[in-house]
């Protein structure tokens, strides 16, 4: 059995020569989806149940991704199904990835399956992009789960592997990243949103201000998005809604004087 320093050394090595062959650019999230289909494998959504995803090799390769995960959860599982084929794999099937990444018990993984994960961290979160993610949300140094939350949003990646690749990258102490890692997902998302928090894994929330999320977010029917914008009402200086787009409803607006998300 491989450590998951074998695994990380082979799959981002693969990692890194299959992003020179595609030329993606490091400035913007990983088009994985795009990148699976360029490498010949047909990508499908479909019901899976407890899986997150599958990996069909042969003649006509083909990757499937729970239709019921959020967006974040489903490119994390697209890296990691990729991973398998870009590494030779045999077929996999995949539980709950997030789920058995949380329990913490990874040095049991099978050897594909921890190259698998490794490659994926690589291919969707290379250095580079990590740390072009970093500056262009004005983190210096992550600090908190919530800073891993918003790299995570702004990656389109699972807030559990994001905590990891942190890690792997060497951006932070090992022992600091597994920490947060053990922090379940929708325990983040109900300190950000409150009772307003959606049920279940299969939405995300958006934590939008001029720090943590400046540019355009890919959010889905059911996901939720918190707006932090400065105000003083006292002195007349506030935001109200006049219309909202037809995607999206109010839900609650207030005020609330140095709001910060609860503790996690």
């Amino acid at each position: 059995m491989i450590t998951w320093a074998d695994a990380h050394e082979r799959a981002a090595a693969r990692a890194a020569e299959v992003q020179g062959e595609l030329d993606f650019p490091v400035d913007r999230p990983v088009d994985v989806f795009a990148a699976v289909e360029r490498r010949g494998v047909v990508l499908a959504f479909r019901p899976l149940g407890s899986f997150s995803g599958a990996y069909l090799p042969g003649g006509a390769p083909g990757i499937l991704l729970n239709e019921a995960h959020s967006r974040t959860r489903q490119r994390h599982t697209a890296g990691h199904e990729l991973g398998h084929h870009e590494l030779g794999h045999a077929i996999a099937l995949d539980a709950d990835l997030d789920s058995a990444l949380l329990d913490g018990d990874g040095e049991r993984w099978p050897d594909e399956e921890k190259e698998a994960e490794a490659f994926g961290g690589w291919f969707v979160m290379p250095l580079q992009l990590l740390r072009f993610a970093l500056e262009t949300l004005g983190i210096s140094e992550p600090s908190s789960p919530y800073d891993v939350y918003a790299l995570s949003s702004w990656l389109g990646t699972s807030y559990t592997a994001t905590a990891r690749q942190l890690a792997a990258a060497r951006l932070v102490d090992h022992a600091l990243a597994e920490g947060w890692a053990r922090i379940p997902p929708n325990a983040v998302k109900r300190a950000l949103a409150g009772e307003l928090a959606p049920d279940g894994s299969g939405h995300d929330v958006w934590w939008l201000d001029g720090r943590r999320h400046a540019g355009p977010v890919e959010a889905r029917p059911g996901d939720r998005l918190v707006l932090l914008l400065n105000e003083n009402p006292s002195t007349g200086f506030s935001w109200e809604f006049t219309e909202c787009p037809d995607a999206i409803r109010l839900l609650a607006d207030s005020y609330e004087q140095d709001w910060e998300p609860e503790p996690v």
